[in-house]
């Protein structure tokens, strides 16, 4: 004998959370629910429930912007050990203050150029 199937009761969603916000904020707020695939509502909820909705973005950077921010971080980074050469012989800055410092910088570049160069989905 085949089995029956159970019919779910569909959610139904009774109340209503409103609020007012600039045509500017409408339009962010549109577009995230957008880029999430959701509903404005849906996008709402879950901010509101979880404090976050996970959306993902690609960038396609033209590789002649990807020379160009090379090269200003490069000029930065130079710059930097240039700062901390002079600081080390003139004895006018806290060293490891300056290398915690110039670690973050060069993280943020390695993360920059990975998500840069090496693009994938973020889940």
């Amino acid at each position: 004998m085949p089995r029956t199937k159970k019919k779910v009761k569909p959610i139904v969603k009774t109340k209503v959370i409103s609020a007012r916000v600039t045509e500017v904020v409408y339009e962010l707020l549109h577009q995230q629910a957008e880029d999430a695939g959701m509903t404005l509502s849906e996008f709402a909820a879950q901010m509101l429930t979880k404090g976050h909705v996970n959306t993902s973005y690609v960038f396609y950077v033209h590789p002649d912007e990807i020379e160009a921010i090379t090269r200003e971080f490069a000029a930065i980074g130079n710059n930097l050990n240039q700062i901390a050469q002079k600081a080390h012989v003139l004895n006018v800055i806290d060293a490891p203050r300056y290398d915690a410092a110039v670690r973050q910088f060069e993280k943020v570049v390695r993360d920059i150029t990975e998500a840069v160069i090496l693009p994938r989905q973020m889940v």
